[in-house]
């Protein structure tokens, strides 16, 4: 046996009490609610990668301006990123998306007034699955930090 005994921290610590117990199983609770909600706001921000997508290429048919062609195309990329990027840190992913979705709807009010009204509801709707995912991506790393006191 030639094992060092601090290999295994885990079996110096203390045991939790039933209360401490009774609140890592809430935490465990919350954390996989949480979780669940991060997934349909993972799903909405997909949806919203296809409409922006599905956007692309009507302006291609359209033979629009290649740096419009180009900007979109960008700009679904950065959502792209965004989608993947929210399984490891969904807080900094849904809050860049949900602000970059703000700035563009303010850059194209500002350019075409009525383009605000236009599709407000699925506006409405997209900012709210992000804000959703920005408020659960925070939830869940509050969780993981409360659990972290209770032994992982």
């Amino acid at each position: 046996m030639n094992e060092n005994i601090l290999d295994h921290p885990q079996d110096f610590r203390k045991p939790l009490t039933p209360q401490e117990a009774a609140k890592r199983r809430e935490l465990e609770i919350d954390l996989k609610e949480a979780e669940k909600r991060l997934k349909n706001a993972r799903i909405a921000l997909w949806i919203f990668v296809g409409l922006q997508t599905i956007a692309l290429i009507v302006l291609v048919a359209r033979e629009s301006d290649l740096s419009t062609i180009i900007a979109q195309a960008v700009i679904i990329l950065l959502f792209i990123f965004a989608a993947v990027y929210s399984h490891s840190y969904p807080l900094a992913s849904f809050a860049s998306v949900f602000t970059l979705y703000i700035l563009l709807l303010i850059l194209a009010g500002i350019n075409q007034p009525s383009t605000l009204l236009q599709g407000l509801i699925i506006k409405v709707i997209i900012l709210g699955y992000l804000g959703m995912g920005a408020f659960y991506g925070k939830e869940k790393r509050d969780i993981l930090r409360k659990l972290k006191q209770y032994g992982d």
